[in-house]
């Protein structure tokens, strides 16, 4: 992964300075300062009526610039025997991306700015509007424990899922609610198209506690295992 990781960095670090600077701050995002670091998942059926196939590997450190805030983030997947390598240049105080680059069974190349999401998915050509900046949905974790969170707490935010644009709503479960782990922790509710994810995120820390995925298809639903983690600076 090290290795992997390098190379990347050493690719495109240079393209961090001339990358776009002047992206709008959403206000929904606290100023993120997250270490870099290692983190490891793994995706494991509740009751283990199906063996887990899903597990994947993301490491991001800061590129050594003193003048711009920017980050790179490689994650490695597999799921059902395929693997697929996906990295990502973004901004490290705001977790806004600049530019994902995904290699696989498929490959892809594209750019963010305010208002596009630009590029290539093999043959394909993306041109996408968005309203307003677009986070990737490799680091949603991370920008849902970065909010503003609150008991009530509402937002609804545009994340690029690989292929499409989708609007995901993030939502706090109000105080009274059953949680898990006390009362030191938020109930993170993540409504996608076909999932809802729901975290339990330490209100100190912002660590997630505990991490449940139920597909809205068939109701099932997993653990998401973290092995190592980041943590705030």
């Amino acid at each position: 992964m090290r290795w992997l990781f390098a190379l990347v960095a050493g690719l495109f670090g240079a393209v961090a300075v001339e990358a776009q600077t002047a992206l709008t701050v959403p206000r929904t995002v606290i100023d993120a300062r997250m270490r870099g670091g290692v983190t490891r998942y793994r995706l494991v059926p509740e009751g283990r009526a199906q063996p887990d196939t899903t597990a994947w590997t993301v490491e991001w450190r800061r590129l050594k610039s003193a003048d711009e805030p920017f980050a790179v983030q490689v994650m490695i997947a597999t799921s059902h025997g395929e693997t697929t390598i996906d990295s990502l240049l973004f901004n490290y105080r705001t977790l806004t991306p600049v530019w994902e680059h995904v290699h696989g069974a498929d490959s892809q190349a594209v750019e963010f700015s305010t208002s596009r999401i630009t590029g290539r998915s093999g043959l394909r050509r993306i041109d996408i509007a968005t309203p307003g900046v677009a986070y990737s949905s490799t680091m949603d974790n991370i920008v849902i424990q970065c909010l503003a969170l609150a008991a009530g707490y509402h937002v609804v935010l545009p994340f690029w899922d690989g292929d499409h644009l989708e609007m995901d709503t993030v939502r706090v479960r109000p105080p009274g609610t059953r949680q898990g782990n006390g009362a030191s922790a938020w109930v993170v509710d993540f409504v996608e198209p076909y999932a809802t994810e729901t975290l339990w995120i330490d209100r100190t820390s912002r660590r997630v506690l505990r991490h449940v995925y139920t597909s809205t298809r068939d109701g099932t639903r997993s653990i998401v295992l973290v092995s190592s983690g980041v943590g705030h600076s």
